[in-house]
């Protein structure tokens, strides 16, 4: 098993730190095998100096490569990956559960009564934070 260090952007860190995506496609000039570890690191270009990471980096686990994809040059290939992390014991967990989705909360007002002072699509005050799932910033 080898560990890949690798530059990831912008929206597509966000989405694999998120769980929402499953699949990297890369140049395959690291010979990326089956049972791999990808370290992802935030990196955010700029035009003028290069870039800079961020210092925010995710773990991922190559479950499978499909070389010469149809429709891709000869170099490319794309990677199934599955988001987890090392232990200090050095086993891999994965984060293959989620949170499951949080129900609007009905509140009283400031005037005691049931109705809620703001309105959301549903009705409701909605009291959901921005993800169904929290996974500390590693």
């Amino acid at each position: 098993m080898t560990t890949h260090y690798l530059k990831t952007v912008n929206p597509h860190f966000r989405d694999i730190y998120e769980l929402r995506k499953t699949l990297e496609i890369r140049f395959n000039d690291r010979k990326f095998k089956k049972g791999d570890l990808l370290v992802l690191e935030e990196f955010q270009p700029h035009s003028q100096r290069g870039g800079t990471y961020t210092g925010k980096r995710c773990e991922a686990k190559v479950l499978h490569v499909l070389k010469f994809p149809e429709g891709m040059k000869d170099d490319f290939v794309a990677l199934s990956i599955q988001r987890g992390f090392t232990d200090k014991a050095g086993v891999w967990h994965t984060f293959d559960y989620l949170e499951p989705e949080r129900k609007p909360v009905k509140r009283k007002n400031d005037f005691g009564s049931d109705k809620p002072q703001r309105r959301s699509v549903h009705g409701w005050v909605m009291t959901k934070e921005p993800y169904p799932y929290s996974i500390p910033w590693r």
